[in-house]
């Protein structure tokens, strides 16, 4: 009898090491985070309506009558002091220039 009180004794002890032993794995795992790394681009949606004013806004005038021909910016960019914003062509002007050359080349 006492043979088989100890083997009860050993069985439950194994199996309370078991069970505390399965415990302690199970904490362990719990404890483990697995995180998926996925390349993309960040994107924020901001979903508002209204009216944007510029910053300042200044009148750029030009010193002779002429024709736009070609603009060197594009409406909301920011343009820097002495920026080249028009190239003009004068048909007036040009007839002056022209006109002053012949003049000068006579006398």
């Amino acid at each position: 009898m006492r043979t088989k009180t100890i083997l009860i004794f050993i069985l439950l002890l194994l199996n309370m090491l078991g069970i505390a032993a399965s415990e302690a794995e199970s904490k362990h795992a719990e404890k483990t985070h697995i995180v998926v790394a996925k390349l993309e681009t960040p994107v924020l949606k901001l979903y508002f309506s209204g009216v944007l004013d510029p910053i300042q806004t200044l009148p750029v005038v030009s010193p002779v009558a002429g024709n736009i021909v070609v603009m060197n910016f594009t409406y909301g960019d920011r343009v820097k002091n002495n920026q080249l914003l028009f190239e003009v062509t004068s048909s007036e002007l040009a007839s002056y220039y022209r006109k002053a050359i012949n003049d000068y080349l006579q006398k």
